[in-house]
């Protein structure tokens, strides 16, 4: 059950590195979103809304992307400058 994906397929990333590598894609679709979002809006604190907005676009539901986000931020990539907003380290 260790090894195992959402899906029930073997994943041999999850048993060497406790993350999936299906999780491990959808985190770098999320730091990439964020990054273009830096890009476009031309500012650090990025609107939550817009994030789960292109990651919705991406394929990422918003319990996805709430899960992604919370990784994140306890891994010290993201924090939450003000309420709504996130913003890369």
């Amino acid at each position: 059950q260790v090894g195992v994906d959402e899906h029930g397929r073997i994943d041999i990333d999850r048993i060497t590195t406790g993350i999936g590598a299906s999780q491990r894609s959808k985190i770098v679709t999320v730091r990439e979103i964020l990054q273009k979002l830096e890009e476009r809006l031309m500012t650090k604190k990025i609107p939550i809304e817009e994030v789960i907005r292109e990651c919705s676009e991406a394929g990422i539901s918003e319990d996805e992307f709430e899960e992604v986000i919370e990784k994140l931020r306890r891994s010290g990539d993201i924090f939450e400058p003000q309420r709504g907003f996130i913003q890369r380290i």
